[in-house]
């Protein structure tokens, strides 16, 4: 993109002046020099001969000593005017504004006569998981490409190196580690499901509330699928910790916790029984029970606002996917 030149160029112009006058002068210093120098010299041989006082000789001296001092800061002004010439052709390249990398011009809110943020007529300068403990529902993070040029005027992105921000809770940092297996769900195209590897954890941990400490993390998309994301996408993000294929799972939305201990509701026949289990890995949709069930035992989910009680009857309505 190229900024309206104009004035950097009258004022490169008026540089180039600027040197070619001092050039001339430094050109004119060093012939009165040479002119001065000659004098002297010409006033010491009639010296020698008699025909000229000391005093002469030493006025030619003074005379040909200022030239030399006249010449030397003839020479110091064109190296300004040549430093400054520089200067404003530095100026004028850089408006020109080219981005560090390849990419896509993908936002450009300036017109004609406007300066992009930081620039002036003078001259050119230059999102997130949180797993909150077993079950909780993964956030979303947020679509990100290699680099952006710009937050304001002008932004660039380069589409071919996408990665996901997200941020998780303190809390959680014990079971992370760079390299595992991240699955990103991306609902704008579908729920699609792309892998991702967890690149890099940020080494530091952020308040972002009075009860929120979160690091952000950073996920590399890996899998198939990847070109078909856009820059700045939500998706959610479930970092694979562990894994056991052959686990006894429940839904977690079954699962209930009071005083320290998990439990479910189990249908025991045409009633309802209250079943302590103990649990292993979770995630927001899936609870592994280690012990308190067995498989094919039918579990209910728990009723927002009508609590269950114990020996109560009930019976299905449908199954839970």
């Amino acid at each position: 993109m190229k900024l309206d030149p104009t004035e950097a160029g009258l004022a490169l112009t008026m540089e180039r002046r600027r040197l070619a006058a001092a050039q001339a002068e430094l050109a004119r210093a060093r012939g009165h020099v040479s002119s001065a120098n000659r004098e002297l010299e010409r006033f010491r041989q009639l010296q020698a001969r008699g025909v000229a006082t000391t005093a002469q000789v030493d006025q030619a001296s003074d005379a040909a000593d200022e030239a030399s001092e006249a010449t030397s800061l003839a020479a110091r002004q064109v190296d300004l005017a040549r430093e400054q010439l520089r200067m404003t052709e530095l100026t004028l390249d850089k408006h020109t504004l080219v981005a560090p990398f390849d990419g896509v011009l993908a936002k450009l809110d300036l017109v004609v006569g406007e300066y992009p943020p930081g620039l002036s007529a003078a001259g050119a300068a230059g999102s997130m998981p949180q797993m909150g403990g077993a079950g909780a529902p993964p956030t979303p993070g947020g679509m990100g490409g290699l680099g952006a040029l710009g937050d304001g005027a002008v932004q660039v992105v380069d589409p071919s190196e996408v990665h996901v921000e997200a941020v998780v809770d303190e809390t959680d940092l014990r079971w992370l580690r760079t390299g595992q297996r991240v699955r990103l769900t991306v609902a704008a195209l579908g729920d699609l499901v792309v892998e991702g590897r967890l690149r890099a954890l940020r080494p530091m941990v952020e308040a972002r509330s009075d009860r929120s400490r979160d690091v952000t993390i950073t996920v590399d998309v890996v899998g198939a699928g990847r070109e078909r994301l856009w820059v700045g996408m939500s998706a959610d993000v479930e970092i694979v910790v562990d894994s056991r294929p052959t686990a006894l799972a429940v839904p977690t939305s079954v699962v209930l916790r009071e005083r320290g201990k998990q439990y479910v509701w189990v249908f025991d026949g045409d009633r309802l029984e209250r079943r302590t289990i103990r649990v292993g890995l979770a995630n927001w949709k899936w609870t592994e029970v280690a012990s308190g069930l067995r498989e094919g035992e039918r579990v209910v989910r728990p009723h927002p606002d009508r609590p269950f009680e114990e020996g109560a009857r009930a019976a299905p309505r449908r199954e839970i996917q």
